[in-house]
């Protein structure tokens, strides 16, 4: 029993000892990358945006179809609502109460080219939304490198001063030793102690913005600050390109970016909604159908319809040749 006790408390203690070991493992430049594409709120609403354009897209498709609506009304009045006299102490009351209701069905014939022009407009925003989300991930890209580079170089640099530190320190005690022995004066002394405190100040400033760099690398990639280490050991394989392998004609690049690539959207969207408003100030066109109902003289009464019908905005053209106008 107590070689069992013995093997449960060692097993106990191997697992607390490792747990820290894998909580701080390094991550690579790869690994921060993909984490912050996963974790970036930034890359979660560009994605969210995308999918609301898209739903966006999927209501203006309905408006190709025909609209049905329905609607009914109950009335229960405490007289008729059409009194006659029809003689002397004789009278009629009609329509005290009654039903009445239908179901109508419109298709829109022409709108002025407003849904179709509506439908590409969504497109355009589609479009829009995807764009955005590639720019959103190659900025949190960026950003994750120079933070993930940055902390690398800090602790580069917070290496070297710490060697430094330690060469200072064998040199302070050397010079202790020699100026105890009279062979050198107490002012050398203070210069390396006096040289030894700058070093650890820049020791204590390089800490301090590595602890914030880390912080900054933790938010982007969505984890503790607390269970990150960078991997800061590079590969020769990950030497960059020479300057001349990147370069590229401005004329081909410029397309390629995501800004150029918004700008062209906003234009082609500038020009649909231009249509849009010109299309708001010409007629509309609907056929349509219905079937109707009513009970006000406790008589059903079924009847179907069918009728068309064209709108002209006629004082509507004040307003909408200024709104052309802004648009243009």
């Amino acid at each position: 029993m107590k070689q069992n006790h013995k093997w449960i408390l060692y097993l106990l203690l191997s697992v607390v000892v490792i747990t820290p070991v894998q909580a701080q493992r390094g991550l690579t430049l790869d690994e921060c990358r993909r984490m912050a594409l996963e974790n970036n709120v930034r890359v979660r609403n560009a994605a969210n945006e995308v999918e609301a354009a898209i739903q966006g897209q999927k209501a203006a498709f309905t408006n190709y179809f025909p609209n049905v609506s329905a609607t009914g009304m109950g009335f229960n009045a405490n007289k008729g609502l059409m009194q006659m006299e029809m003689g002397p102490d004789m009278s009629m009351s009609l329509l005290k109460n009654g039903v009445m209701g239908g179901i109508t069905m419109t298709q829109p014939v022409f709108a002025g080219g407003q849904i179709i022009n509506g439908n590409r407009l969504a497109a355009v925003g589609v479009e829009m939304s995807k764009v955005q989300r590639e720019q959103s991930e190659n900025e949190v890209r960026l950003t994750v490198e120079q933070y993930f580079w940055q902390v690398v170089t800090l602790q580069e640099k917070l290496n070297t001063l710490r060697t430094i530190e330690k060469q200072l320190e064998s040199i302070q005690k050397d010079v202790e030793t020699a100026v105890n022995a009279g062979v050198t004066t107490r002012n050398d002394l203070l210069q390396v102690q006096l040289r030894h405190n700058d070093i650890a100040c820049n020791r204590i400033n390089l800490e301090n913005n590595l602890s914030v760099c880390r912080m900054m690398l933790a938010q982007y990639i969505g984890l503790n600050v607390d269970t990150i280490e960078i991997e800061s050991s590079i590969p020769m394989d990950a030497t960059p390109a020479f300057p001349h392998d990147l370069y590229c004609d401005h004329t081909n690049a410029l397309p390629q970016t995501t800004g150029y690539r918004l700008l062209e959207s906003n234009v082609r969207a500038s020009h649909l909604q231009r249509k849009i408003t010109v299309g708001k100030n010409l007629p509309s066109v609907a056929v349509g159908v219905g079937y109707m109902y009513d009970n006000l003289m406790d008589k059903s009464h079924p009847f179907a319809v069918g009728f068309v019908s064209v709108s002209i905005p006629i004082s509507g053209w004040w307003g909408g040749s200024h709104a052309i106008k802004k648009q243009n």
